[in-house]
């Protein structure tokens, strides 16, 4: 359904401005640039990757940390039009995470709270809240997804 490529900077600039209505305004509400906290996440990710649709970028994301850390940070911006494709979209996020996990413990996710449909999705996928990390700060969800204990031996 996506076909995926290396992310290139100028991608975090143009699905800043296709992303989804919610994602835009709940990073807003934090009094962040949107287009500035995509490169910053693009910056700080080893392989960034571009999800593309009929040759068209409809997602770009990936984890930030190096490559020897046991656990890294998720991100992903969607464009509207890849919400259309709920279920290809789900397909293409666990791929992904479950190639993240060959070299990781685990990830995290921060979710702006008022992401409602973010929210869903990370659930959705397999994340779980971080109780440890809740009380941090009330504007963010904070997620976690471990591999299994039988999964790491």
């Amino acid at each position: 359904m996506f076909k995926i490529i290396p992310s290139r900077p100028w991608h975090c600039g143009y699905i800043a401005r296709r992303v989804r209505t919610e994602h835009k305004a709940a990073i807003v509400s934090l009094g962040f640039d949107l287009h500035e906290q995509i490169a910053i996440a693009y910056r700080e990710t080893l392989a960034p990757r571009t999800w593309l649709r009929d040759g068209k970028i409809v997602a770009v994301g990936g984890v930030c940390g190096g490559p020897c850390e046991p656990s890294g940070l998720l991100w992903l911006a969607l464009s509207r039009e890849a919400v259309a494709f709920p279920m290809a979209c789900v397909r293409e996020a666990k791929r992904q995470i479950e190639q993240a996990m060959h070299t990781r413990h685990e990830l995290t996710a921060n979710i702006v709270s008022g992401d409602k449909a973010a929210l869903r999705f990370a659930l959705y996928l397999g994340f779980e809240y971080d109780s440890a990390a809740m009380g941090m700060d009330r504007r963010a969800v904070y997620m976690r997804y471990r591999r299994l204990a039988m999964e790491a031996a």
